[in-house]
Parts: C-alpha cells; structure tokens; sequence
C-alpha cells in the first residue's frame, strides 16, 4: 500500500513493464504527469464498485495493520492515562497522544486528535484542544494511531482526578451515571456483532438502552396521555446520542462501504409499528445496508452528550407538538450538563462464530487504576 504521492512513479514502472495493456483510474486527473503511450480507461463508477466490494473485506494481513494500529493507540491512552493527574490543559493529553504514537514508529495519528473536557467534550468534531482542565469533570479523548496507511479510531471517556488525594474515582455521582450507561450500550452492542447481523438493528439497540436508562434517571419523562412509543416515534434519545452507532475502518477513518440494497423486511415491520427510530447515519448504520459479513472492521461509539445548544434548542421548543423537549425532564438534566460528553469506541473485526474486538485501550476499571495509581 502507498501514499498517493507515489502513484505516479508506480504507475510509470509498471506501464514501462506492461506497455500493451490499459491503465484504469478513477479521475482524469489522476492521469501522471509523465507522458505515456499505454492507454487510459475512465471507469469511475464500475471501477469504484469494484473497489468499495474488495476494501469492505480485509484480509488477514490488514487486519493486522489495524491491530498494530490499535496497540500503539492503547499504548499512547495508558500513556495519558497514568500521567493525566499532572496535566493542566486538553493540550498536553493530545500531546502526549502524538508524542506516543511518533515514538512508537507510527507516521502519526489517523485524524485530528479529540481531546474535550467538560462542556467540550459535548461537541461532536471539537479539535481546539486548548483549554484548561480545572474546574471540569470529564474528557472525552478521541484518538486513534495510523500504520501503514491503515486507520485505528479509539475513544475513551474519563474522569479528571481533581481529587486524587482523597481517592474518589468519579468528580460526580452523574459522571458515573452516565459512563456506566454508555459502557453498557456498547457492550450489550458488541456482543450482538456478528456475520449476518443487520448494524441498524444493533444502533436501535443502543438507543433502547438509552431510553430505559434516562428514563430511570428521571432524565427523560413519559407525559400523562403518552406512551413509551411516542418517545421512541419523536426520536427523543437523539438528543442525547446524535450520531451513529459506528462505521467502516480501513484505509480510511470513514471507510467505503458496499452498495446498499432493499430494507430488510425486520426492519420494515418495526418501522411500520413504530418501533424504532428510522434516523439514519453513515453507513453501515442504514436501514438499507446489507448484514455484516465476515471480514469487516466496524467501530461501535456509542455515546452519551448534554449540548449546551440541543438542551436549550429543546427546551424552547418543548410545547410544539412532535417536539423532544415535552418528553424531557430539564431540571433534572442541569444536574448532568457538567458532565459533558461521554462516547467509547473499539473497532470490532466481524468474523464467522462473532467478533474480534482490536481495541485494547484502557476502559472501565482498569482505566480508573491507571487514573489513580493502583
């Protein structure tokens, strides 16, 4: 595998070896500068196909980019981890991130490093990394290594040790409230990753977990006259777990994906019934994506956020009909704003008998006697 800036001394040697047979590309302007004889043949569409069907499959030797990938990613996360009492700043723990993962023979991460604490952290694509930590409870840290071209996507949620003297895990009992909901969504997730498994299917399920846990926790409320359906059929968990349940991992973050086919009939009975949200994401959270086949490499991100934005945007628009907010508990909800963000995410190898999870960053509660010390 090569970068694109070797595509034109590759695509020289080998038309100086095979000078009879076409050259394929997908752009015209991926013909080389270099003048060549050999003919070129414009197949963009057959071509990318083609492509997306044999990169949505890895094989074994790029299962193991991506395991390398992710090791030298959950290297530089102990990394942050058993240092993060020390630090000040979001800048030191992406940082520290880099300085890993450079360190460890990576050419360097496969995105822009994540790294929000408190209300940042309940930004999706927040990148600033540049703020204090005093004063917060959380960080959301997304960052994940790339080798060889290949991409890992890891994120881990935790708590920042304000109190380390006095040895409590968690700055809040709501902190706490929340990880141990979002561990659960992903766990209850990856334990349903398999061959043949529809992943829309898989992300409702991590919206139903939400739902029952908000609802435990008097985030969420089912108003007199209603029922639990109408908050499943107004999409109210979206609020709080805007995006995806996860997509494909390859050579790209956001890897290709095969062509989408019918909606599988399951899914159009739920639909029908109201039983289930029909927001769709990027693939293969689709109600039309195929199932998952054996060879694939998802990532499974489920998360929990409290937006400062979406609560206020809710609340103002709690007595439309078919609104979020009515279905909402907004007392209750400041008592988590603080909170910020909480997402965890693994990258899972789909394989025959199930899964294969590649992520071996620290969760749960080897994250927290890491944090600590233990």
């Amino acid at each position: 595998m090569e970068y694109f800036s070797a595509l034109e001394g590759n695509v020289l040697r080998w038309s100086q070896a095979n000078p009879s047979l076409p050259i394929y590309i997908l752009h015209p302007d991926q013909r080389p500068v270099t003048p060549l004889t050999v003919a070129y043949l414009y197949e963009s569409k057959s071509l990318k196909h083609a492509m997306d069907a044999c990169r949505v499959i890895k094989d074994e030797h790029e299962i193991q980019l991506i395991q390398r990938a992710n090791r030298i990613s959950g290297a530089a996360h102990r990394s942050i981890l058993a240092n993060l009492r020390h630090f000040k700043n979001e800048a030191q723990i992406a940082g520290l991130f880099i300085d890993v993962c450079l360190s460890l023979r990576s050419k360097g991460t496969a995105y822009q490093t994540i790294a929000g604490s408190g209300s940042n952290g309940a930004t999706l694509h927040y990148t600033r990394n540049n703020e204090p930590l005093a004063g917060r409870q959380m960080v959301v840290l997304d960052a994940g290594a790339e080798w060889s071209c290949y991409a890992s996507d890891v994120t881990r949620s935790f708590p920042i040790p304000s109190s380390v003297i006095g040895g409590e895990d968690w700055p809040s009992r709501e902190a706490e409230q929340i990880y141990a909901i979002v561990q659960r969504m992903q766990e209850e997730c990856i334990s349903r990753v398999k061959e043949g498994a529809l992943f829309f299917s898989i992300h409702q399920r991590a919206h139903a977990i939400a739902l029952e846990e908000l609802l435990k926790l008097g985030i969420l409320r089912i108003p007199r006259g209603s029922t639990k359906a109408d908050l499943i059929k107004a999409e109210v968990t979206a609020l709080f777990f805007p995006h995806g349940l996860g997509h494909h991992l390859g050579l790209e973050v956001h890897d290709v994906s095969p062509d989408s086919g019918t909606i599988p009939v399951e899914l159009a009975i739920e639909r029908e019934k109201g039983l289930m949200s029909v927001t769709e994401h990027r693939p293969p959270c689709t109600l039309s994506a195929p199932p998952l086949a054996s060879g694939m490499v998802i990532t499974v991100e489920p998360g929990l956020y409290f937006n400062r934005l979406a609560i206020d945007q809710a609340r103002a628009e709690r007595d439309e009909p078919n609104s979020k907010g009515r279905f909402v508990n907004f007392d209750v909800v400041e008592r988590y704003v603080d909170v910020g963000g909480v997402r965890i995410e693994d990258d899972v190898l789909v394989t025959k008998d199930g899964n294969r999870n590649l992520t071996d960053a620290p969760k749960g509660k080897e994250m927290l006697d890491l944090i600590y010390g233990r």
